[in-house]
């Protein structure tokens, strides 16, 4: 029905030959071929992401779809990737580093992730995403997120001590951030609204971009620092442990610094602000940009 012919730092420059026949010369009917050179020249169809952004993408028969993402030496780079209903068996994900080297190759069924912590090299990385044989077809969602000095596409700056309500799309990863200053303590408390998470997942990371924290959890857990090194801006990182459930959830953060210290403006302890759920589902949908319609073959 399909399958694929992959070669890997090949060791010629020049032009290759692709044969395609029927194996007992008999059999009649059309095909779909797709060629994918992993180099530093984009492909025809790349889609460029902007960190923190949900990407709706679709597999065509034979298809391999590419996204690109800069990002520099000593940054982590977060993937996650979900089919958008039920259609494949296996998807594969790769990523490919600035020198086209590649990094590492995922594969999963209804959703998963890849991640690289501290990267090695600065310039614009690749994210290969196909069908395990070529065959099956459908949409799914993709999101990348670079932790960096730069604020994310939807990133939200909270407020010291008060509850957010955010929601988790398909594939999304949500970012936060606060400031504060060295030697406070930093309190972070995040639990679903129903249950729709077998697993959520918090990370901290402090003002250079280095990872402090990461936890998992089920209904509700808490990502606490004590005495933190650094002054700046903390990010926490939020996202279902595998891009596959969506739902609502909580998340308060309060640093023990003057509220003069804080981003944003300061609001007495314990207040929340009552965020409308259909509002929050609307800007996640529109942050998930249509498609361009790509070339087939």
């Amino acid at each position: 029905t399909g399958g694929r012919l992959d070669r890997f730092n090949l060791s010629q420059s020049g032009t290759y030959t692709l044969v395609v026949r029927d194996e007992d010369g008999f059999n009649t009917g059309q095909y779909v071929v797709t060629g994918t050179v992993i180099d530093q020249t984009i492909d025809d169809d790349n889609i460029e992401l902007i960190s923190g952004d949900t990407f709706i993408g679709f597999l065509g028969s034979s298809d391999i779809d590419t996204y690109t993402i800069d990002a520099q030496a000593g940054d982590d780079l977060l993937f996650t990737v979900r089919e958008n209903g039920n259609n494949f068996t296996t998807m594969e994900v790769s990523l490919y580093g600035p020198d086209a080297a590649l990094i590492e190759t995922t594969e999963f069924s209804t959703g998963g992730r890849l991640d690289r912590f501290n990267l090695s090299q600065s310039g614009t990385y690749t994210l290969v995403v196909r069908d395990e044989d070529g065959f099956n077809t459908g949409q799914y969602v993709v999101t990348g997120v670079v932790i960096d000095s730069t604020p994310e596409f939807d990133n939200v700056v909270l407020e010291n001590g008060v509850l957010r309500e955010a929601f988790l799309g398909l594939s999304d990863i949500d970012t936060f951030s606060i400031n504060a200053s060295a030697g406070d303590d930093l309190l972070i408390s995040i639990s679903e609204n129903g249950n729709n998470f077998t697993n959520l997942e918090a990370s901290l990371y402090g003002p250079d971009g280095s990872l402090i924290e990461t936890t998992a959890f089920g209904s509700s857990g808490d990502l606490d620092q004590f005495s933190i090194g650094q002054s700046g801006t903390y990010t926490i990182v939020i996202r279902d442990e595998q891009g596959i459930d969506t739902g609502l959830y909580f998340l308060t953060a309060t640093a023990t610094s003057s509220a003069s210290n804080l981003v944003g403006t300061a609001a007495p302890l314990g207040t929340t602000i009552e965020v409308d759920p259909q509002q929050q589902q609307q800007q996640t949908q529109q942050r998930q940009r249509p498609q361009q319609q790509r070339r087939a073959g």
